[in-house]
């Protein structure tokens, strides 16, 4: 929500949080990205149940649009007995100002593992596929 959309009584409750969106800055072109005519709160919501439905606890900032999670996953190599190969992500998703009503939808790869990161952006982005509706 920005400022202009709170009601008074919403202002002054403590448990209310203005988050502020960046602009979109077209010279950092993303290939791990998308845009969308969705509100940011609906995008929110859907990146944050998506991963709750997978069990992938996550942290909200309090301060802009934007969401941290680590990924990890096990691969048990069949030829060797009692070898595990154990990898993580940490995957930072933020939403940013595009202008005229757009959102864009921008993942990172904080730390950890390419494979991990591209295989959650992967799944993301086709869960989310009908919200990629723009372009710029």
């Amino acid at each position: 929500m920005s400022a202009e959309d709170l009601t008074e009584e919403e202002s002054k409750d403590p448990h209310v949080i203005k988050l502020d969106m960046k602009p979109y800055n077209a010279e950092l072109t993303k290939t791990t990205a998308f845009f969308t005519d969705y509100s940011p709160e609906s995008i929110l919501k859907l990146l944050t149940d998506s991963l709750a439905n997978s069990s992938t606890p996550y942290e909200i900032s309090n301060k802009t649009w934007k969401v941290t999670y680590t990924k990890s996953r096990e691969d048990d190599k069949k030829e060797e007995k009692d070898v595990v190969i154990k990898e993580q992500a940490v995957i930072q998703i933020e939403l940013f100002d595009a202008d005229n009503q757009r959102i864009c939808v921008e993942f990172k790869r904080k730390q950890g593992s390419s494979m991990v990161f591209y295989d959650q952006f992967n799944m993301l982005r086709d869960e989310l596929a009908y919200c990629n509706n723009q372009q710029i």
